[in-house]
């Protein structure tokens, strides 16, 4: 069932409609925050500032370090699982944004990366699969913004929010399996961000090169690739459950669910999932969710397949995919994103190569010793 006048497409992925709703429940049941402090610590993660909230909330968001001596449940320190994925661990990243920079921000839900993003001068393309979440997007930047009474407003140019300089975000329909096709033709980009846990729905691992290549050709000679996720690494007390007006538990059925105890609205993860083990040893699962409400009306969410390619136990293998598609400078920063250590949030930086520059005089000295040495 649904709710009357809440009648809509089930999406064939991602959360469609119910996007918000739920991202606002995981937020404070998972994380013990609302889902402004989750979106404004993922930004902070990649641009080493945490951005002033865009909705009146003034509150400081301090983050959570992790030292590179910081072992991990397994054991391993931190620092040297770093090193065995190729990657150097970092305390910041210069992604070096700013106003005339370009950012193409994919997977980007209702615009909030986007929106923290371009809160560094930068102009940020931003698109989503979801054609209703693209219009979310726009809607919600209107709102958040303040001064602008219409979407052209918002899109006019740089404006000025939360004592900072606005760049331009324009939002557009787009699948990051297919980036090239949702931008301009000749189009290039000073970084390319996936964040939110958003990299994970492409399936085998040459879809993963593809995709990367596709970000390596659209990018700046010594432009950036930003990739960040989450991960769960040992188990958490959610002793803030009950602060944040949010619970864990099951359904009737024996789903896994978590409750908004203001609202009564529940989120729902079906038990019934599916896992599947993709060519490169990769476990890939297919599960579905939705919403109940206190009247015990649902709303479907539709079905997810994920995988695990970028996971924080699979960090060699991104590595290597990122390296395989032309990627240097591989670059890891970690936090803690829950209070009491059960999750992290990471992000993988890579660069593109600078172009090397060949002088002409160099190039025909090279061919004139190559002819005294009776070679072509």
């Amino acid at each position: 069932m649904v709710n009357e006048g809440e009648q809509h497409e089930v999406p064939e992925r991602g959360y469609g409609m119910g996007y918000q709703e739920s991202v606002d429940i995981e937020s404070r049941c998972l994380f013990g925050m609302e889902a402004d402090e989750f979106y404004r610590r993922q930004v902070g993660l990649v641009l080493d500032e945490i951005p002033t909230s865009l909705y009146g909330d003034t509150g400081e968001v301090i983050p959570r370090k992790l030292e590179s001596n910081y072992k991990l449940p397994e054991g391993v320190k931190l620092g040297k699982k770093a090193k065995n994925a190729g990657m150097q661990l970092v305390d910041e990243f210069d992604l070096g944004l700013g106003a005339g920079k370009k950012v193409l921000d994919l997977a980007v839900g209702e615009g909030d990366t986007s929106r923290y993003l371009a809160t560094s001068g930068a102009n940020v393309e931003a698109r989503e699969y979801e054609s209703y979440l693209v219009k979310r997007g726009k809607e919600k930047d209107v709102e958040v913004r303040g001064n602008a009474e219409t979407v052209e407003d918002v899109q006019a140019g740089v404006r000025g929010r939360a004592e900072s300089v606005f760049g331009n975000v324009n939002y557009a329909q787009g699948d990051y399996s297919k980036t090239k096709e949702s931008v301009g033709e000749g189009e290039q980009f000073d970084a390319i961000t996936c964040l939110s846990r958003s990299f994970i729905y492409l399936g085998e691992r040459e879809n993963y090169v593809n995709a990367l290549k596709d970000f390596y050709d659209l990018l700046e000679p010594g432009g950036k690739v930003v990739l960040q996720s989450r991960a769960h690494i040992k188990k958490g007390s959610y002793s803030w459950s009950d602060e944040t007006g949010t619970s864990l538990g099951k359904t009737p059925e024996g789903h896994f669910c978590m409750t908004d105890e203001r609202s009564g609205t529940k989120f729902v993860w079906r038990t019934d999932e599916e896992t599947t083990t993709l060519s490169d040893g990769v476990k890939q699962s297919t599960g579905s969710r939705y919403l109940e409400y206190a009247n015990g009306t649902t709303k479907e969410l539709g079905e997810v397949t994920a995988d695990d390619h970028l996971d924080f136990a699979n960090l060699k293998g991104m590595g290597d995919m990122l390296k395989e598609a032309g990627f240097v400078d591989l670059q890891l920063k970690v936090e803690d994103l829950s209070s009491d250590g059960g999750e992290i949030m990471f992000a993988i930086v890579a660069e593109k190569p600078e172009e090397k520059v060949v002088s002409k005089q160099r190039g025909a000295l090279g061919r004139g010793v190559r002819r005294l040495l009776g070679l072509k």
